[in-house]
């Protein structure tokens, strides 16, 4: 009945702080800016600019978005104050992990597809950067450029591939626009239209924004981070470090607990072991028991049914047979008197039957089946 008690008033102790723990949880989210806590809960926060010709359309969500929540001039003509109040949100409000993402209008792209040797697939980078001259109106460093292959052809050894170029002096315009609010493109992509069979699957997700154009990645450690950090190793003690001496007292008592039920396990199984090997040995003792009282019975059968004529010299007694060797009057008859009684069948000669000389009478040599259940 404690036993119970106590279980009952565990469970309640651990609701209790459950729910507490809970309640902290929700105040302390409150403080959190919603940057740091979209980042938390695991929402990735995206801004998404899409150029319309010389403006662009701010969008906050993912690329599907359809509602602008800003527009701005990219030439910087726009000098009117909700530009100003624009840079402070996107300062107060937004991370700098912030993924910010630029989509171009597909009039102001050129997709091409061209056909390489199958072998430059493993280095097909440093190829492009060679070839683009060749394979482009444009040189390598004149494009932001992206591909993917499209089809292998190893019959023809052709490995076709789709570029999607734009230039590198209309980017470096729209990465000078994008960092007067105080945001740094890392991705610039194709704004997808179904109209477009060049852009459709796959090619309006590739980042065409060259590698040297994108922000550095700064460390994760920032001071929002560190105050999270600090916060997590709070929770961490509490949750984790502080209920240790209460699992290692309990786990000592089961180790406890375990040892002694082991050693009397071990004894339970010596005891059991010693009963086997007892039952064993009185089984082998009842059987040779058996056995002899099977021979002795033969012994005291033929003892009464041979004549008085005849002499047994060896009697040899199996479980199933019995062989005689000895002398008598009249061997033949002797076959007979086997046969009528119960314990023995299908007695017969195994050696011819010869006379002794000196004594004048018949040697033999009778084999015959014992019948077990009559015995």
């Amino acid at each position: 009945m404690n036993r119970v008690v106590n279980k009952i008033n565990n469970l309640k102790i651990a609701e209790h702080a459950s729910r507490g723990l809970s309640w902290w949880l929700s105040e302390l989210r409150a403080t959190v800016p919603k940057s740091v806590e979209a980042r938390w809960s695991g929402e990735k926060l995206n801004v998404l600019i899409r150029i319309q010709d010389d403006a662009a359309d701010i969008l906050l969500g993912k690329r599907n978005a359809e509602d602008p929540f800003s527009r701005f001039k990219l030439d910087g003509s726009d000098k009117s104050g909700d530009f100003e109040k624009l840079r402070e949100f996107f300062s107060e409000q937004f991370d700098r992990d912030a993924s910010v993402q630029v989509e171009l209008s597909e009039h102001s792209v050129l997709v091409c597809e061209v056909y390489l040797p199958l072998a430059t697939e493993n280095n097909l980078s440093d190829v492009l950067v060679y070839e683009m001259d060749r394979l482009t109106p444009f040189a390598a460093d004149q494009v932001g450029y992206a591909y993917r292959i499209v089809e292998r052809f190893p019959e023809r050894d052709r490995l076709k591939i789709e570029l999607v170029l734009v230039r590198r002096d209309y980017l470096e315009e729209i990465v000078s626009s994008i960092s007067r609010l105080g945001l740094a493109a890392d991705a610039v992509y194709v704004h997808k239209n179904a109209e477009n069979i060049m852009l459709e699957g796959q090619t309006a997700d590739l980042n065409i924004l060259p590698v040297d154009m994108r922000p550095e990645s700064e460390s994760r450690l920032s001071r929002k981070n560190k105050r999270l950090l600090g916060i997590f190793l709070a929770m961490l003690v509490l949750v984790v470090i502080y209920p240790l001496p209460r699992f290692a007292a309990i786990k000592e008592n089961l180790e406890g607990s375990i040892s002694a039920i082991v050693g009397e396990a071990e004894r339970v199984g010596k005891k059991q072991r010693l009963l086997v090997s007892r039952m064993e040995g009185h089984e082998l003792l009842t059987r040779k028991k058996n056995e002899d009282a099977a021979k002795i019975e033969v012994l005291r059968t033929l003892t009464v049914l041979v004549p008085e004529d005849t002499w047994i010299s060896n009697l040899t007694v199996n479980s199933k047979v019995a062989s005689l060797k000895g002398e008598s009057d009249n061997a033949s008859k002797l076959i007979e008197i086997l046969e009528k009684d119960a314990l023995f069948s299908e007695a017969k000669f195994i050696s011819p039957v010869v006379r002794n000389p000196r004594s004048q009478k018949e040697r033999f040599e009778i084999q015959v089946q014992l019948d077990g259940g009559s015995a």
